[in-house]
């Protein structure tokens, strides 16, 4: 898709996630004739989550740095270990 293409949206699906205790957390995919997009902020892995980012040509997810969470305090560093990927952890599944 070159610069000056936009991104014309056929379908769309939004999907669950799970989240610390959050009763409500979504992914979303958006699909086009020529892209497909993913957004997911998955911690665990389940397999509804990678079927939906399985074959995209983007997938848009949510990480921490390093460097941020060495400035947390450790209820932060446990909540954040806990409910968000590491930059450390990000690229674990796709090997």
């Amino acid at each position: 898709m070159g610069r000056d293409e936009s991104l014309e949206v056929y379908g769309f699906e939004a999907f669950s996630v799970p989240h610390s205790t959050w009763p409500n957390a979504w992914g979303f995919r958006f699909t086009s004739p020529n892209k497909v997009i993913v957004y997911q902020e998955i911690y665990r892995l389940q397999k509804k989550n990678v079927e939906y980012a399985t074959g995209v040509d983007i997938l848009i997810h949510e990480v921490y740095s390093n460097a941020g969470y060495e400035t947390k305090d450790e209820f932060w560093k446990k909540y954040h270990s806990r409910n968000y990927t590491s930059m450390n952890r990000t690229c674990r599944p796709c090997k």
